[in-house]
């Protein structure tokens, strides 16, 4: 159905071409005139606060750099201006009057104007674009409904329909903010020196960058939308969040323009009045909606939260609930307290960072959605192969498959997983957006642990390298955990792999996760190869000598996954011993026995001792029974017998045919053997007990009698007479008890 906008769609990628290349014509950002000093007001310190900004570039030495170092570093703490005061209230109003002024609007109208005739291609193009996302808007929304209707079709194409959706759903909701960036971009690079028009142009563009963000979450919460059809979000609580955020548009977005604005300007008295007013209001205003839409005991969080309260983000309400509180209306009150660089820093640090949780929110939707689909055609694969006793050699099999992740399991453990990625992305957002701002992050930095090495080239290691390290190996804990739901449900699914083959992929994907773990926790904190690959000699030569045997069952474990002599799920026999195969470790592989008791055998043995696997190449087994017959008993009817059991039996193959050969002449007995195949050694045992009965009551109606063994007395000697009694042979001459 997008084939029907493809006109729209390509107007749009030529606008958004046309205004990603408008810098390139080579027009840029005038520089802001110098500040006016107010008569009635000291100039503030110099190489404080905003002023820094307004500096010239200039090519700085070593020392110069360690000087802005430390100036960075303790400039966030420097009071920039005086605190508010009752006089910067009529400050604020003549910065209203400034703002409010019809010439200053006239002029920018003018402003507008002039920048079009310079660049009417840029332009139209740039109009042309939002012309066209105002039109398809509406049917932007409607198509993601449409393709909501088919979220749970989790076939060919399902997770290409969920990306469709969230890219309908941002263009969708870039029209407004589109229109302002285009508005501020053209006044700000339109060629006029007017300070008011670069004001206006630059809070332009801040709100529309405030205000994107904000509608792409609408259009995601919005009915039959991205987040209730594909990522299953609770309903009532995206209504409540569509009507609360379309609020906080109506009451923030002004304030963020006036802040921006004055910001923009040349004037200090209005920057640090009326804008500063502005900028903490702001402040207010968003921690107020903070404490009101997440409370802890909210339908909100109740709704959204509590559906896994097990969950660190529902445990830890009380800690992270506070501070998304109190680090606003604290940023407000540093900003009235005169610390307003401060606040500007670190609130465009907290802008930057709603648009990294924004992103990593639809990123754990989109992955969770991706590893529900694999999940549900793994689920599928399964139930459409045939059960066990539809085709031969499906007992081994299904051991095999019992030893992998059921499909739950799977689901659980790449759910986990994308919780887990999510986690660290977040927590990895946090440090490169603050890490730069707060001295308390990048302190880590200068507190020295230990050295590595001596001279020049030794390598420090610090508390931020340590950290690293830890970072690193609980990674790589989680992924090695949960690294088989993950290769189930994205890979091996795709490749139709033996449950066997994929029991060794996933030991050996553990075995490589957890390696290379381990050296880049060493690298990060000083530990590579060169530093140590002579005490890796002297220590191997050692445990050469003294490990001997454990070694030896780590290289034959290596050889087992690769080789694969045994996989999960054989029936094999080690000596005296017969099992199933359950796993196979590093070091040992452990066997379930026919009483159910594990048996721990190690790797060597498989290697260097003989192996007899049932079920390695062919499941098929041939039963042997063995049986005598009286002599003077039909041997050409025996064997008709032995073979009409064999054919009765429904476990038994036709092809190969059974056997039954009349093999000697014994002591006692004409001996025969029945030979048959099996499909599996599941029905080894069990097929030997139905030929057993099952020839016993043949040879009983066909009256051919199973021989016993025979012995003659001979009696040499005797003092007393023997009375011999002979009498016929039935039930009615048996002696009465």
């Amino acid at each position: 159905m997008l084939m029907k906008y493809r006109l729209g769609v390509y107007l749009l990628l030529a606008a958004g071409m046309a205004i990603v290349a408008a810098p390139l014509q080579g027009q840029s950002l005038p520089a802001p005139a110098p500040p006016v000093k107010p008569a009635t007001r000291p100039a503030p310190a110099p190489a404080t606060g905003p002023a820094l900004a307004t500096q010239p570039a200039t090519i700085m030495t070593a020392t110069d750099l360690k000087s802005r170092s430390y100036i960075d570093e303790k400039v966030l703490w420097t009071r920039s201006t005086t605190p508010l005061a009752p006089g910067d209230l009529r400050r604020a109003g003549q910065a209203l009057a400034w703002f409010v002024s019809p010439a200053n609007w006239w002029a920018l109208g003018a402003a507008m104007v002039d920048s079009v005739r310079r660049s009417p291609l840029w332009a139209g193009l740039a109009a042309l674009a939002i012309a066209a996302l105002l039109m398809l808007r509406r049917r932007l929304i409607t198509q993601v409904r449409l393709l909501g209707k088919q979220a749970n079709q989790y076939g060919q194409g399902a997770m290409l329909r969920g990306i469709q959706a969230l890219a309908l759903t941002v263009l969708a909701a870039l029209a407004w903010p589109a229109a302002l960036l285009a508005a501020g971009w053209a006044l700000v690079c339109g060629g006029e020196e007017g300070a008011f028009t670069l004001a206006v142009g630059s809070g332009l563009m801040m709100a529309a960058a405030g205000w994107l963000p904000i509608a792409v979450v609408v259009g995601m919460c919005r009915k039959e939308g991205l987040g209730e059809a594909f990522f299953h979000w609770p309903t009532g609580a995206m209504r409540r969040k569509v009507r609360s955020l379309r609020w906080l548009v109506a009451a923030e977005m002004p304030l963020l323009f006036i802040a921006a604005s004055l910001q923009c300007q040349p004037v200090i008295e209005y920057r640090e009045s009326l804008g500063r007013i502005a900028c903490a209001a702001l402040l207010v205003v968003f921690g107020a909606y903070v404490a009101w839409m997440f409370w802890p005991g909210g339908r909100m969080v109740i709704e959204v939260l509590g559906r896994r309260r097990g969950g660190w983000l529902y445990r830890f309400r009380m800690v992270w609930y506070p501070l998304a509180v109190l680090v606003p209306l604290w940023l407000a009150g540093a900003a009235a307290m005169g610390y307003y660089y401060t606040t500007l820093r670190l609130s465009g640090r907290l802008l930057v960072q709603l648009w990294v949780i924004i992103a990593l929110v639809v990123l754990q939707a989109l992955l969770r959605r991706w590893f529900t689909i694999g999940a549900v055609r793994l689920a599928r694969a399964r139930q459409s192969e045939p059960p066990s006793g539809e085709a031969p050699g499906r007992g081994a099999q299904s051991a095999r498959e019992s030893q992998l992740p059921s499909v739950s399991e799977a689901a659980a453990q790449v759910r986990q997983f994308a919780d887990y990625v999510v986690a660290a992305l977040t927590l990895l957002g946090l440090w490169l957006v603050w890490s730069d701002v707060l001295p308390a992050l990048r302190v880590l930095r200068d507190i020295t642990l230990w050295k590595v090495g001596s001279g020049p080239s030794a390598i420090s290691v610090n508390l931020a390298d340590a950290a690293i390290a830890v970072v690193v190996i609980v990674l790589t804990v989680i992924a090695s955990k949960n690294i088989p739901g993950i290769l189930e449900v994205t890979l091996l699914r795709r490749l139709h792999t033996e449950a066997g083959a994929s029991y060794a992929i996933n030991a050996l994907a553990r075995y490589a996760i957890a390696v290379l773990g381990f050296i880049v926790a060493a690298q990060a904190i000083g530990i590579n190869w060169g530093h140590v690959q002579w005490l890796i000699a002297g220590v191997s030569v050692g445990l050469g000598f003294g490990l001997q045997e454990i070694f030896g069952n780590f290289i034959s474990g290596l050889i087992l996954l690769f080789e694969r002599p045994i996989r999960v799920g054989d029936i094999v026999t080690v000596g005296e011993v017969t099992g199933t195969v359950t796993q196979i470790r590093i070091r040992a592989t452990t066997i379930l026995d026919m009483d159910r008791k594990e048996l721990v055998v190690p790797n060597k043995e498989f290697i260097t001792g003989r192996l007899v696997n049932w079920t390695l190449s062919d499941t098929i087994l041939r039963v042997v029974i063995p049986v005598g017959i009286a002599y003077g008993s039909d041997t050409r009817l025996a064997r008709q017998v032995l073979l009409k059991v064999a054919a009765d039996n429904p476990r038994i193959l036709q092809t190969p045919p059974p056997q039954a050969m009349f093999l000697s002449f014994g002591d006692n007995s004409l001996n025969f053997e029945l030979r048959a195949f099996v499909g599996s050694f599941d029905h080894f045992m069990g097929v030997r007990d139905d030929l057993h009965m099952a020839i016993n009551d043949a040879f009983g109606q066909a009256r051919i009698e199973i021989a016993f063994p025979q012995r003659d007395i001979h009696i040499r000697s005797i003092d007393v007479p023997l009375t011999i009694n002979q009498s016929p042979k039935g039930p009615q001459n048996e002696p009465k008890s």
